[in-house]
C-alpha cells in the first residue's frame, strides 16, 4: 500500500522482509550512479543489510548517520554492526570526540549525502538527535549529543535538510511512533521534514496506519 500523505511517502509492507526487498530493489536500480549513502544503525536495517551485502554496489560510498562515540569493535558501534555487512566509512577515529566531529564534518562537505537511511526510536529521536536537544558541539555538518548511554556524533539538521532522498525505515515494533509521527508530528523526523525541501519516504511494516 502506499499512501500519499502532505509531507510524506509512505510505504506498508506486510513483514521487514518485504520492506528490505523493496528497498533492496531501489539501490540496485540506482547502483550504476555514483552515490553518497548514508545508514542507520539500530536492528531494523540489518536484514536490509543482508540483502545488499550479496550484491556490488561499487559506485556507491556509505557513510554512518550516526555514531555512539565508542570504539569501533564495541558491541554498540554502528559501524561494527554495519561493517559485517558493507564497507562503511567510520566516524570513530582518533579517540578525540571533537576532532572526529570536525573530521566527519568536512567528510560530508567532500562527500554530500544523496540517499539518507534513517530510523525513530521510541522516543521520537532520529540519527543522534534527542527530544532533549543536548548537544554541547556542533560543527558545519555535524553535532555532538548527550543520550543516557553514550556521547555520539551525528549529521547535523543543515546537513539533513541538504540531504536528496531522506528514507525513514521503521518496523512493526514502531506502531506507536509511526503513529506519532503522522498524527501529533512531534518527533524528531517531524522536525527534518519540515526543513526539508521535498517529500521524505516513510518505509513501515507490519500493521496499518490509521490517519
Amino acid at each position: 500500500m502506499v499512501y500519499l500523505l502532505e509531507n510524506l511517502r509512505a510505504y506498508e509492507f506486510s513483514s521487514l522482509e518485504e520492506s528490505s526487498y523493496f528497498l533492496l530493489n531501489l539501490f540496485l536500480k540506482a547502483k550504476k550512479l555514483k552515490l553518497n549513502i548514508a545508514l542507520a544503525g539500530g536492528s531494523t536495517p540489518m536484514h536490509l543489510y543482508s540483502l545488499m551485502s550479496k550484491y556490488d554496489f561499487p559506485n556507491f560510498r556509505f557513510f554512518l548517520t550516526d555514531e555512539r562515540y565508542v570504539e569501533n569493535t564495541h558491541k554498540d558501534s554502528n559501524y561494527f554492526n554495519v561493517s559485517k555487512f558493507l564497507k562503511v566509512e567510520p566516524i570513530y577515529k582518533t579517540g578525540d570526540i571533537l576532532k572526529d566531529c570536525a573530521v566527519f564534518s568536512d567528510t560530508i562537505e567532500k562527500h554530500p549525502i544523496h540517499i539518507a537511511l534513517f530510523g525513530i526510536g521510541e522516543d521520537g529521536h532520529s540519527a543522534s538527535i534527542f527530544p532533549d536537544k543536548k548537544i554541547p558541539h556542533r560543527c558545519k555538518n555535524t553535532l555532538i549529543s548527550q543520550s543516557k548511554d553514550h556521547n555520539r556524533i551525528s549529521l547535523s539538521e543543515e546537513a539533513i535538510a541538504n540531504v536528496c532522498q531522506i528514507i525513514f525505515f521503521v518496523s512493526k515494533t514502531k506502531k506507536d511512533i509511526v503513529y506519532k509521527l503522522l498524527t501529533k508530528k512531534d518527533t524528531i523526523a517531524n522536525e527534518f521534514i519540515k526543513t526539508y525541501h521535498k517529500k521524505p519516504i516513510l518505509i513501515f511494516d507490519g500493521f496499518s496506519i490509521i490517519l
